[in-house]
């Protein structure tokens, strides 16, 4: 069962308490990502996210880290377009000793100028490793161009140029308008019951954050982002071509999303997918296709992603674009949907087991939805979308009017595009 509870400083909590749970998992979600950011301090979101394990009053980095270690501790953290997670785990003995460490990099980091120039140096190399992940650069170059003008088009690392320029005063600021209560979503799962949680949050939380002043946040809005119909080619030296196709679709608050979902899983969810099948097994272009489902507080994003030897990707697109007109007009089995509705409860089921899974979960839902929902609730939903409504959601979404297209390869150009269009 899974227990909420908003403070009156807007801190929101969500407890799930797995009785024969031997762990406890807790998530601290910050609405602090890199849409947040002016034009002067792009990088500054993940920047923070850093420097938060580089010292407080009263540990240094190496501290943190060893006492997180000592007790075998579970932790990481990371930054998205728009929010901040941090998230621990460990076995009930130990998890206070951890919860405690966490609470103090939340609330009392000192923003050591020597500290900064050195994570700013980190983030600076994790840059240039980036750069050598050639899907990764191309998600960002489709993604800018999707996004343009929303806000949403920000590079989450940011740019040499623009860490270098960031200050120390920029940095609190940031840390200070957006590390604030309302903010905040604390979610536990594991063997803790709500009071439990309650308890850790009044023993380690400080009157001083607990009365930062509060900054508004991008909530999800129910509301479909349509981008203008964009081509992008990144020229980089590479052995294979990556090529991606984004469409719009609805975000989490419409209700075309369960839909969306189970079409996505389809076309190209695992090996089983018509993509796959097509591409992959019946003309061996590729290694793997997937498409998957991304989305924001303003939209979804459907993505079709391949990589192949640069003579083709003409033929690959030529399936793909096949494959989706199909879909199209014809929809979907109902034994393509009986098994994709049987595996999305198998997945949903099975992640209920693990408290970190359940506690990323309901951090998740709060932020979308302002409220948490039980793994059966979400199976039902599944469980009631018709083939009607996938085909409608197709017919809506994977038409070429509104859709960005990336190639990254050597010499490559738009033009791959021209003749990849479905009405």
């Amino acid at each position: 069962m899974i227990e909420t509870y908003t403070y009156k400083n807007g801190i929101r909590l969500a407890v799930e308490n797995i009785p024969q749970a031997k762990t406890i998992s807790c998530f601290f979600d910050f609405n602090a990502g890199s849409v947040y950011e002016k034009e002067d301090e792009n990088g500054i979101a993940h920047l923070i996210e850093h420097l938060l394990f580089s010292g407080t009053k009263k540990r240094n980095k190496f501290k943190i880290r060893n006492d997180l270690d000592n007790i075998n501790t579970i932790f990481n953290a990371s930054t998205s377009i728009s929010k901040t997670r941090f998230y621990i785990k460990n076995i009930v003995e130990f998890f206070e000793d951890a919860f405690e460490v966490y609470a103090d990099i939340l609330q009392n980091t000192t923003f050591n100028i020597n500290n900064i120039k050195k994570e700013k140096s980190i983030v600076e190399d994790e840059i240039i490793r980036y750069k050598d992940i050639n899907h990764d650069v191309l998600n960002e170059a489709t993604k800018l161009a999707y996004f343009k003008g929303t806000g949403y088009d920000k590079i989450i690392l940011g740019t040499k140029s623009s860490l270098e320029k960031i200050t120390r005063k920029q940095i609190v600021n940031f840390y200070n308008s957006h590390y604030t209560p309302n903010n905040l979503i604390v979610s536990f799962a594991g063997k803790i019951t709500m009071q439990e949680a309650k308890e850790l949050l009044k023993k380690h939380l400080t009157e001083e954050f607990l009365n930062r002043k509060n900054t508004e946040y991008n909530e999800y809005k129910n509301q479909i982002f349509v981008p203008t119909k964009n081509f992008v080619a990144v020229n980089k030296k590479a052995e294979q071509c990556q090529v991606l196709l984004k469409f719009p679709a609805p975000n989490c608050l419409n209700n075309m999303y369960y839909a969306t979902n189970i079409l996505v899983s389809i076309l190209g969810g695992d090996a089983s997918s018509r993509l796959f099948k097509s591409v992959r097994e019946n003309y061996g272009l590729v290694y793997n296709i997937s498409c998957y489902l991304e989305e924001c507080p303003i939209g979804g994003v459907i993505n079709i992603y391949f990589a192949t030897a640069q003579d083709n990707v003409p033929k690959a697109l030529e399936i793909i674009k096949a494959e989706l007109e199909k879909v199209i007009k014809n929809g979907v089995s109902e034994t393509e949907l009986n098994h994709e509705k049987q595996k999305f409860k198998i997945s949903l089921l099975t992640s209920s087991e693990d408290s970190l899974s359940c506690s990323a979960g309901n951090a998740i839902d709060f932020f979308k939805y302002n409220k948490c929902f039980e793994i059966e609730d979400a199976v039902e939903t599944y469980s009631k979308v018709t083939k009607k409504e996938i085909k409608e959601v197709a017919k809506l979404f994977l038409n070429t009017k509104n859709f960005v297209g990336g190639i990254l390869g050597t010499k490559v150009n738009t033009k791959i595009f021209k003749d990849f269009v479905i009405d």
